[in-house]
């Protein structure tokens, strides 16, 4: 059977559009084929980064300076401890240190108590001083100020309690200055008292009462180390 001219162009025609649809086909899945394979090579990467071990954060506990344990009441460890005043030696007028009073001594809020009995206001005593040796080590001092009268009548009476620094100079010579004072304390309203004491070589308690019945006393009353 011979076919016409026209069949044979028909069937160029279908080969050469079969073979181009063919080439196209290919192409496309070469393209399919690589973009699946770069997809894949990009989830492994990202997958292979979020399982990689992520370090763990180094903590460290929180650490108190020296100057906050001794700038807060009822927190002091080691060196830094504050240091009560009742538990050292006056250098001058250990014999102006008297012991509570019967009614005080289980009462509370007198812990850490240094009691001075109020002068005679006679001629020579009107002022009753106690001193301490610092040697630079302390910076502040505080404690509360408790005045005591037995006598009901001088209950309301004025007490004045001052605390000064000496401080030794180059040449040998003692400079003295005022750090603290409390002059409205009575036995229905203690006040609170603080002085600075940086640099000082030697602290003194100065009492002066309006009443000669009275005792005054410091409650609580601590030294803050220097850092």
């Amino acid at each position: 059977m011979t076919s016409s001219p026209g069949t044979d162009q028909r069937w160029n025609a279908d080969r050469k559009l079969s073979f181009g649809q063919l080439v196209v086909g290919l192409v496309s899945l070469a393209v399919a084929v690589a973009g699946t394979y770069f997809a894949y090579v990009q989830v492994r990467d990202e997958l292979n980064g979020s399982m990689s071990p992520t370090p763990r954060p180094v903590t460290t506990s929180a650490l108190t300076s020296s100057a906050d344990v001794a700038r807060t009441p009822g927190r002091a460890t080691g060196t830094d401890a504050p240091v009560y005043l009742d538990s050292l030696s006056p250098e001058k007028g250990e014999a102006l240190v008297s012991e509570l009073p019967r009614p005080l001594k289980d009462a509370a809020g007198y812990g850490h108590a240094l009691a001075i009995a109020c002068p005679s206001n006679s001629t020579g005593d009107a002022v009753r001083e106690v001193s301490y040796a610092l040697s630079r080590r302390y910076v502040s001092v505080n404690a509360v100020v408790r005045p005591y009268y037995e006598v009901e009548s001088d209950r309301q009476s004025a007490s004045h309690v001052t605390i000064s620094v000496d401080t030794r100079q180059r040449d040998g010579t003692m400079t003295t200055r005022e750090t603290g004072a409390q002059k409205s304390a009575t036995m229905a309203e203690p006040q609170y008292l603080v002085a600075d004491l940086e640099g000082g070589d030697v602290l003194t308690i100065r009492v002066q009462c309006s009443a000669p019945t009275g005792i005054i006393i410091l409650t609580e009353a601590r030294l803050s180390p220097a850092s």
